[in-house]
Order: C-alpha cells, then structure tokens, then sequence
C-alpha cells in the first residue's frame, strides 16, 4: 500500500477494517529493503498502525492469515471407493450427445474454396487455379457443393 503523508507530519496512524491483516512492514523505496513495524494494535474487527515518518511517501506491505490459519476453514475428504462407470452410462451419454448434434445440424451452408496447381512434367511453368462456391448440407440428404467463376488463375515460373 503507498501512504502519502500530510505535509509537516511526524507520526502516522492508519487503521485497516479487516481483521486479517498482520505483520505490518515498512519497505524502503531506495533500496527495497524491509522493516517490520511491530504488531500493531490489533481490535475485533481492525488493524492499526502507527510509525514515524519524515518521507511524503511510505510503502506499506502487509500480509493476510492463511487459510489454514482461519478457524472453520480446514476440510478432509475421504474417497473410500473409486466409481466405475457402467457400459449402459456410456451408451446412453453418447446417444444423448449424438441426439443433441442431429437437432442443431439439420442444415448447413458454407463458402468452399479449393486451390488446384497443375505442372506439366517436363515444363518448368506451374499453373495455379483457386475455385470458389457454396457448399450445401441437409440432414438425410447428404452433401452438394456448386462451383462458381474461378477467383484467380496465376503462372509461375519454376527455379
């Protein structure tokens, strides 16, 4: 936490309302390096800290209990078998699965495009050819597809 300082104050006293934090530190903007500030004043439902200081900034580091710390928060778990899931399960958690993909895919239409390149075998030109078309699916139907006007035929030379 970064406390900036009232000007001409010597002490500071700041007060968190969180009962968990602990361990206030002072930490030291030149160098890094750390000092504790003591306990604090600990209350029921606040930390307050007070420290001397002669810099218009303070860095403030605290820390917070641990949940192994907190009362109430322990848990164990136990597993005393493992479950074995049945043949019958698997069956029915595929057929569920399929029968959801069958209601969302009764139809479906896309853009198709497929890049050809055709090379003599003894010439050193390649040609490249890209067609463009829809592309149709409906359940119990199959699939079609239409080609359109090619998009681009292109000559190259080999090296």
């Amino acid at each position: 936490m970064i406390v900036g300082a009232p000007a001409g104050a010597r002490e500071l006293r700041l007060r968190f309302p969180d009962p968990q934090l602990r361990d206030p530190t002072r930490v030291d903007l030149a160098s890094g390096a750390a000092s504790a500030l003591g306990a604090g004043n600990r209350e029921s439902a606040a930390l307050t800290v007070r420290f001397a200081t002669r810099e218009p900034v303070t860095l403030l580091r605290l820390s917070r209990a641990t949940a192994l710390e907190l009362e109430g928060i322990a848990e164990r778990v136990e597993v005393s078998s493992d479950r074995e899931m049945p043949v019958e399960e698997i069956l029915r958690r595929l057929q569920a699965s399929e029968d959801d993909q069958i209601r969302r895919l009764r139809h479906y239409q896309a853009t198709n495009a497929t890049t050809l390149r055709f090379q003599p075998g003894a010439g050193l030109q390649s040609i490249e050819a890209t067609f463009e078309g829809e592309f149709f699916y409906r359940q119990g139907l199959g699939f079609d597809w239409a080609w359109a006007e090619p998009l681009h035929q292109r000559r190259s030379l080999a090296e």
